[in-house]
């Protein structure tokens, strides 16, 4: 069989993020491509080995403004970046001028190339990437952390949930890390 492509899939919390990114392995894997799963900064610290698409939002190591380090880095080795930010999806209050400083401050539309690609949560965030003129394409992807919610996946989790809550039925499970509310640093 031929290798379609190379891809990478970085995991920063790996308590969050490493059954959303198996299963996201699984089912690249499963179309001939080959799939690294890899602590976010294992890459950056040991050489990228082979050209390929990076999914993930780790190449920016930092916010406004961003650290292009890295990223410069991964564009040099052949890396192309789908910008998939896990945690970009729901932003505090009802105000969408609120929710449009999120997104501007959390992915740097402007320094995507054309060969990157934007991995929106859904149309709203989308339309505002197109709006803002970036050069990389958008797509419409969801969340990984998510699509593990979904109905068709109950029985496969069935016996995991089950262990994970020692049996517990009934509650509320919130996806959510509460790093606004419980910074360390506080909220200043």
């Amino acid at each position: 069989f031929k290798i379609m492509n190379v891809i990478y899939l970085p995991v920063e919390v790996s308590t969050r993020e490493a059954l959303p990114k198996a299963m996201l392995a699984t089912k690249l894997a499963s179309k001939n491509n080959k799939v690294f799963v890899f602590e976010d900064t294992f890459f950056d610290r040991n050489g990228w080995p082979f050209p390929g698409i990076y999914i993930g939002k780790n190449c920016f190591k930092q916010e406004v403004p961003p650290d292009l380090k890295y990223y410069t880095n991964m564009k040099k080795n052949g890396i192309n970046v789908w910008y998939l930010d896990e945690e970009g999806g729901i932003y505090p209050g009802n105000d969408k001028k609120i929710w449009t400083k999120y997104l501007d401050m959390r992915c740097p539309y402007n320094i995507l190339s054309s060969d990157d690609k934007i991995l929106a949560w859904g149309n709203w965030q989308s339309r505002h990437y197109v709006q803002k003129g970036t050069k990389a394409s958008v797509c419409i992807s969801g969340s990984p952390n998510f699509d593990i919610l979904q109905s068709k996946y109950n029985e496969s989790f069935k016996d995991f949930d089950l262990k994970i809550t020692d049996g517990l039925k009934d509650f509320i499970l919130i996806n959510t890390r509460f790093a606004l509310a419980n910074n360390l640093n506080g909220e200043d």
